[in-house]
């Protein structure tokens, strides 16, 4: 039964990374359109997109950069729970035809 918790929580995992990378990329276009076009004192830190270069703060460098982290870890833990469950219930085979 434990191992339905463990699915569970794959599922859940994955849930929050795919929540996490459509945040991070939300965050990431809302400071590069409010961003500095050119670097000043507060916006320091420069956003590349697709060659439109914006200039933002520390702070809102580091929240983008805590969503793909987020992300990047929900979905290594979802792979290592699925893992996990199908190494307890491989998948049977669906049959073997002779030609």
């Amino acid at each position: 039964m434990k191992y339905y918790y463990i699915l569970a929580f794959s599922f859940v995992m994955m849930g929050s990374a795919v929540f996490c990378i459509f945040k991070n990329t939300s965050l990431f276009e809302k400071y590069h359109h409010e961003g500095s076009k050119t670097p000043n004192a507060t916006y320091s830190i420069k956003l590349n997109n697709h060659g439109s270069i914006a200039y933002v703060t520390e702070q809102q460098n580091d929240e983008i950069n805590r969503y793909m982290f987020l992300y990047l870890g929900s979905f290594l833990l979802s792979g290592a729970g699925i893992y996990i469950y199908r190494r307890k219930y491989p998948k049977k085979p669906l049959g073997h035809f002779d030609l």
